[in-house]
């Protein structure tokens, strides 16, 4: 690692919820909740094409890097792999979406059904 690890304040996690919010349509997925803190983020989303997460991931990550970088200094953002767990069933994403996610000490932002999500 080249650089001190990024540091997430509130504006980047505004920054970051804006861009993935959004993305969905132009980048064809479905975003269930986000959350974040000064190190690291958390996504839950969905798609329905034949891409692996890995190339999803990818697109994911150039767009935030993008935006980012646009609004606060070119640096890297995010590590090259980071996490990759799949949501396992219904019971799994509820515990995710209102359990686990939430106790983190940044933004939180959950799907609500509607098409006006806006941070």
């Amino acid at each position: 690692m080249t650089q001190p690890p990024a540091d997430l304040g509130s504006a980047a996690q505004k920054t970051i919820l804006k861009v993935l919010i959004d993305s969905q349509i132009l980048q064809n997925f479905d975003l269930y909740a986000v959350t974040s803190d000064s190190a690291h983020l958390h996504i839950v989303a969905a798609w329905r094409d034949d891409r692996d997460e890995i190339k999803l991931r990818s697109q994911i990550k150039t767009s935030l890097s993008r935006a980012l970088n646009k609004r606060f200094a070119k640096r890297q953002w995010f590590v090259a792999k980071g996490g990759q767990n799949q949501v396992i069933d219904e019971e799994h994403l509820h515990q995710l979406i209102h359990c686990y996610l939430p106790k983190h000490a940044g933004i939180y932002w959950q799907h609500n059904g509607q098409d006006d999500d806006k941070p």
